[in-house]
């Protein structure tokens, strides 16, 4: 992450990121929302490689459904809904239950881009406002004195 915020990937660097409970629904949900994206690490396991939806296995994440079986895998969430999460994997859209997530998922990131907030109007779709979010920064950074005294 800090490679792609600090050096770009493709031409490419993000402005920053904040690292995420995987487990927590609502924080994944935000970061979609909020940033477009939700980047995740995943221990993967074997049973997935033939799944058209990622779901744990029947006999649970053992076996063939043990994490980082199959190895680990970086993928950002663009899409959620109630029954599970859509990925970008090797060029296409995957489906991911909840329960795939909370079980292989093993770090996740909030990652602010340049690319998601319009050039013209310095907002986001979601209404997510990088100049206010500048401002915010500024004044915690370099507080007022005067309303320190």
């Amino acid at each position: 992450m800090n490679y792609w915020r600090n050096k770009g990937i493709a031409g490419h660097k993000i402005m920053a990121f904040v690292t995420l409970d995987p487990s927590s629904h609502t924080e994944v949900e935000d970061s979609v929302f909020l940033f477009g994206n939700c980047y995740l690490g995943m221990q993967l396991p074997l049973s997935a490689q033939d799944q058209t939806v990622w779901a744990v296995p029947p006999g649970g994440p053992a076996g063939p459904g043990s994490p980082g079986s199959w190895g680990g895998h970086a993928i950002p969430v663009v899409a959620y809904d109630p029954r599970g999460l859509t990925v970008v994997t090797w060029g296409a859209l995957k489906r991911m239950t909840w329960g795939f997530l909370y079980a292989y998922c093993d770090e996740a990131y909030a990652v602010l881009s340049q690319d998601w907030i319009s050039r013209t109007t310095n907002l986001a779709a979601s209404g997510f406002d990088l100049a206010a979010l500048r401002s915010d920064l500024q004044q915690i950074a370099q507080p007022d004195a005067a309303a320190i005294a």
